[in-house]
């Protein structure tokens, strides 16, 4: 009888006719409520951050936690400052338990490089802290296009170096995880690898990642991702890419500090 792999991929699920009827239905009732939605590259970048955080957008606006702080970080620049936002396990209420954690993980938003910030995903920075007993840091880094690279991944950087050299005497433990979603996958990934090949004593205990964007150039299956208004396609993504890299080409792209693969 021949054996069967734990990690073999049945790929009947991904085709169409096979999506699941509560998918298709979520999938058309996201379609229909972001079809008819402003656009950021159409009113402007900052506009539309405004907009989302109160509430003017399709997308529902950010919701706060009470028990989450703000945060500065130092920067490689000497007048400027990095804004965080800080969370502890809800169980951990004084100074002393709060250095008790077993380690720190740094979250890096999404948004395209574009949009979102540190205060994006309080929700998510406490079940990351509950479920680990961490200390949860999100990144408020400088955005496209007002800020295109090298700015946000030197912000992450910058944060992510403060984590290695600074947690334990800061925050009682030391940076274990990093992770984020979309771009903030991309930026992950950036920054763990230069923690790695500069800072030889950091031990990267992990990586949540969840639906990256590792290759800039647009392979073909970003090219010819075309599914209009459903959050995400070869359009946006094109426009979110162009924001990030402004009058790059796909050369250029390929450097050594901007690719993962």
């Amino acid at each position: 009888m021949p054996l069967k792999s734990d990690i073999l991929i049945d790929a009947s699920k991904f085709e169409p006719q096979n999506t699941p009827k509560e998918t298709i239905k979520a999938n058309e009732e996201l379609t229909s409520k972001l079809k008819d939605g402003p656009k950021w590259f159409e009113i402007g970048a900052s506009e539309y951050r405004e907009m989302r955080n109160a509430g003017k957008t399709p997308m529902p606006k950010p919701k706060p936690l009470p028990e989450a702080l703000d945060i500065e970080i130092p920067s490689r620049d000497s007048t400027r400052m990095i804004p965080c936002r800080l969370v502890y396990p809800s169980w951990r209420k004084t100074t002393d338990e709060r250095r008790k954690t077993k380690g720190i993980v740094c979250l890096i938003h999404g948004g395209g490089w574009v949009l979102g910030d540190q205060h994006s995903a309080d929700n998510l920075l406490q079940f990351y802290a509950d479920a680990g007993d961490l200390v949860a840091i999100s990144i408020g880094y400088r955005l496209a296009p007002e800020y295109p690279f090298p700015c946000g991944p030197s912000d992450c950087i910058d944060v992510g170096e403060y984590l290695v050299k600074d947690g334990e005497r800061v925050f009682g433990s030391s940076l274990r995880f990093i992770g984020g979603e979309s771009a903030g996958a991309h930026l992950s990934l950036l920054v763990a690898f230069h923690l790695l090949r500069n800072l030889p004593d950091f031990k990267l205990s992990g990586l949540v990642l969840n639906c990256g964007i590792y290759d800039l150039t647009m392979l073909p299956h970003c090219r010819n991702f075309g599914r209009p208004n459903l959050v995400l396609d070869h359009t946006l993504m094109r426009k979110f890419v162009d924001a990030f890299l402004p009058n790059m080409s796909d050369e250029q792209k390929n450097l050594p500090h901007l690719p993962i693969l």
